[in-house]
């Protein structure tokens, strides 16, 4: 099996993760040549937020990152804002919660800084729903400042900057490959 193509990129506010083109919000792939167009990405970051975002040429390898029970671990930087106890929130998000009969798995959360009013937290998360923290913390009645993916499995963000990409590690993309070869092979 060939190592396919994987692209890091670090994908600033203001873009959407999509191969359309719309009339009032821009598209990622405006921002990297037009090589990558036909790239998949691995999962989707919203509008508002920023960070890592893998882009890859394998179909089969952007299934298996995505695919819930392989429990790719992706990790985020959350700015908040509200007065609360934040340790009492950490303890709410690592039992799971519930919206509207809706369970959203465990997350992990390690307090970087905490105010009255403001909280810098890291969260690890085993998947990757739909506007998911931001659903969460406001049915936690606290409002997201700011959200940055900067890890998505055994890739980081690293030194990247806004808007900029590169190729990642094949020692890394091997042993994603490896992990899909075995999944094939006891099937």
């Amino acid at each position: 099996m060939s190592i396919p193509q994987v692209v890091l990129f670090y994908k600033p506010v203001g873009y959407i993760t999509s191969h359309n083109w719309e009339e009032k919000h821009r598209s990622i792939f405006e921002l990297l040549p037009k090589k990558y167009h036909s790239y998949h990405f691995v999962g989707r970051l919203d509008y508002n937020t920023e960070g890592l975002l893998l882009l890859s040429n394998s179909r089969e390898f952007v299934h298996y990152m995505t695919l819930p029970k392989n429990q790719i671990v992706r990790r985020y930087e959350v700015k908040l804002f509200g007065r609360t106890e934040i340790k009492r929130i950490s303890e709410i998000l690592q039992k799971g919660v519930i919206i509207n009969n809706f369970k959203y798995l465990p997350i992990y959360t390690k307090i970087m800084s905490s105010t009255k009013n403001n909280h810098r937290l890291l969260l690890t998360m085993r998947e990757g729903k739909n506007r998911e923290i931001r659903k969460i913390m406001s049915h936690l009645d606290l409002k997201v400042a700011k959200i940055k993916r900067v890890s998505y499995g055994k890739f980081a963000l690293t030194s990247l900057k806004r808007a900029q990409f590169i190729h990642a590690s094949e020692k890394i993309i091997e042993y994603y490959m490896n992990k899909i070869n075995e999944r094939v092979g006891t099937n």
